[in-house]
């Protein structure tokens, strides 16, 4: 006897079927490789350390350039960290690479906007889009070092003997974290959507399932150094 399964029971099989979205957590570790990669990449563009000092890796399935020198590897890789304790504990909006010069002035700042990558302040789960796949994820990452690659064309030269930092910024309703991590001064930490006169902004990329938006932003400072206004 053959029988003919109702509609709703081929719409359950079918849901059943569908991979589940990562977890808070895992798109957090993505993330956190994805930007490790990003200032990698940022430190190789804007000429941070000299050319020879890099080498060719693989990551996306595709060719990345990446500080073969150990202290700076070993820097990058704590302050990943770090920012992922911040991730998990809730709170964080923003994280920057803010190039500095060699008096310490905010000259760049590479802005990832992460406030829905972020738990919530209480710890729970923020939303995340139902068709999100780890694969579509990757290749929207891919897409973020392409473009911080190409952008640095358009971007002014940076003076010599300039340096790195990566910076967070919190929600106000948020605790600061009290571990590891300095409070800046408003300088280095002003946002694009304030105070624009003293920015020039250029997006850099969106990644729509994560709701988050990449750009990048030049100094007034920057101009005056290099006398590029």
């Amino acid at each position: 006897m053959l029988s003919r399964s109702r509609p709703n029971d081929e719409n359950a099989t079918a849901k059943a079927r569908r991979p589940k979205p990562p977890t808070v957590d895992e798109v957090i570790c993505a993330f956190l490789e994805h930007l490790e990669c990003a200032v990698h990449t940022i430190l190789f563009q804007r000429d941070i350390y000299p050319k020879e000092m890099f080498m060719t890796a693989r990551k996306y399935d595709r060719p990345v350039k990446m500080c073969r020198v150990p202290k700076v590897n070993e820097y990058v890789r704590n302050m990943v960290d770090m920012v992922g304790v911040q991730l998990r504990e809730g709170g964080v909006q923003v994280v920057s690479i803010v190039i500095l010069s060699k008096d310490d002035a905010p000259l760049e700042r590479f802005v990832f906007n992460v406030s829905h990558v972020a738990k919530s302040k209480n710890g729970a789960r923020k939303e995340i889009d139902e068709d999100l796949r780890m694969e579509d994820l990757h290749a929207q990452f891919v897409d973020v070092i392409s473009s911080l690659e190409a952008c640095s064309f358009s971007l002014d030269d940076l003076p010599q003997n300039c340096t790195f930092t990566v910076m967070i910024e919190m929600d106000p309703n948020h605790e600061n974290p009290r571990d590891n991590w300095v409070i800046s001064d408003e300088q280095a930490c002003t946002k694009g959507q304030s105070k624009t006169e003293s920015v020039n902004m250029r997006p850099i990329r969106s990644i729509t399932k994560l709701r988050m938006q990449i750009w990048v932003e030049e100094s007034s400072m920057k101009q005056e150094l290099t006398g590029s206004a």
